[in-house]
C-alpha cells in the first residue's frame, strides 16, 4: 500500500500559517522586514501601542505581496478573539491602482469581502470579514512610489546640507526610463552613504537602532500616515 506523504515544503507553508494568537486588536500588514521595523518604530515614537505588525515569513509561498494570499488564508487559522481591525499596506510600486487591485483579489480569492477603493473599510460582518479590513499604498495618495519616496522627506530635513550633493549625483547619472521607486532607493541610498559612511550599506530594517542613522520619526511628513492609521482606529 501506497501512503500518501505530504511534502516538507507545504508542512513548513502550514506551519507558518498557524502564527500565534493574535492578542492585539489590530494588524498592520506590510510587505517585509524593513516595511516592519519601520512601522514597530514609528509606533513606538508616536505612542501607539494597540498594534501588531506583521510581514510574510519564510516558508509562506512567494515573497514580500506574493505572499499576501497565503497570509490571508493563514488568517483565518489563528486565534483572535480580540482582533477588530487589519490595515493592508503594500508599495504604491510602478502604478498604484494596479498594486491596490492584485492585493483585494488576493483577498477576494481567499473568501473576503473587499474595500472598492484605497482606504475604504469593510465593516465586520461574518467570517472570515469578522473584523475591519482597508487597505492603502504607500506613499498614501501618491500614484508610484515605496518606502524609500515615503522615507526621503524626513530624511532630506535632517541631513539637508547633503540634499545638493545628492542632486547633483543623479543628475550626473542621467538614468533613463527609471521608475520613481528606482529614483528613491538611488536617492535614498546616496544621502545615507552621506550621513554615515561608516556603513553605507545598512540595510533599511537597521537604521532605526542608533541616533546617528535615525530617521526624526516625529517628523510633519509622517503625519498623514499617522493620522490615517488613528482614523481607521476610531473608525472600528
Amino acid at each position: 500500500m501506497t501512503h500518501w506523504r505530504m511534502p516538507y515544503s507545504k508542512i513548513w507553508k502550514f506551519a507558518n500559517y498557524m502564527r500565534a494568537e493574535v492578542t492585539q486588536p489590530y494588524i498592520l500588514l506590510c510587505e517585509g522586514l524593513q516595511d516592519k521595523v519601520f512601522f514597530e518604530a514609528l509606533f513606538q515614537n508616536r505612542g501607539i501601542s494597540d498594534f501588531l505588525v506583521e510581514c510574510p515569513e519564510d516558508g509562506e509561498e512567494g515573497r514580500g505581496v506574493d505572499s499576501y494570499p497565503a497570509y490571508f488564508n493563514g488568517l483565518k487559522l489563528r486565534t483572535r478573539p480580540n482582533l477588530k481591525g487589519l490595515i493592508i499596506t503594500r508599495d504604491a510600486d510602478d502604478d498604484a491602482a494596479l498594486s491596490f487591485a492584485k492585493t483585494v483579489k488576493g483577498l477576494a480569492d481567499k473568501g473576503y469581502k473587499t474595500p472598492a477603493a484605497q482606504l475604504d473599510i469593510v465593516p465586520v460582518t461574518s467570517s472570515p470579514n469578522d473584523f475591519a479590513i482597508t487597505v492603502f499604498t504607500i506613499p498614501i495618495g501618491q500614484k508610484d512610489g515605496c518606502l524609500e519616496t515615503l522615507l526621503w522627506p524626513a530624511a532630506a530635513n535632517i541631513w539637508s546640507h547633503l540634499v545638493p550633493c545628492v542632486d547633483a549625483f543623479y543628475s550626473c547619472l542621467r538614468p533613463t526610463n527609471t521608475s520613481r521607486n528606482t529614483e528613491s532607493r538611488i536617492r535614498w541610498r546616496t544621502i545615507f552613504a552621506g550621513a554615515y559612511p561608516k556603513n553605507p550599506h545598512m540595510s533599511l530594517s537597521r537604521i532605526w537602532e542608533q541616533a546617528a542613522t535615525t530617521l526624526p520619526l516625529d517628523d510633519s511628513n509622517f503625519d498623514g500616515l499617522i493620522d490615517t492609521i488613528k482614523a481607521f482606529c476610531a473608525r472600528t
